[in-house]
């Protein structure tokens, strides 16, 4: 149980701290945010593939980069939206973006 708490520990300081370092980059670009969405997904896929061997500790460092990409999507993604959405539509593109990720989340999980 206590490696568990340690999992989950990291996948928590990899999503919460990643989703707050994208603000302290300057993203002013669509280039510049496809780059940050393209690091993201390699670190979340990267965290995923290093689960495969199935070394307990290596799944702790796995954990962690797979919700730091995680984390840096939505931030990023959040950032975006501040940036380049009109302050007045800004709420209901994070609900369409969000329902989208949602309803992306169900179809993946009828797929397995």
């Amino acid at each position: 149980d206590f490696y568990f708490t340690i999992v989950y520990v990291c996948v928590l300081v990899g999503d919460a701290i990643s989703r707050r370092i994208v603000y302290f980059f300057p993203i002013n670009t669509v280039p510049q945010n496809i780059a940050w969405l393209l690091v993201a997904i390699f670190c979340s896929v990267g965290g995923f593939l290093m689960e495969i061997p199935a070394i307990a500790v290596l799944t702790w460092l796995a954990a962690f980069m797979a919700f730091w990409g995680n984390g840096m999507v939505y931030g990023v993604s959040a950032k975006y939206f501040d940036a380049f959405v009109p302050r007045e539509h800004n709420r209901s593109m994070y609900s369409l973006w969000c329902m989208l990720g949602d309803f992306g989340g169900i179809c993946g999980a009828w797929a397995v």
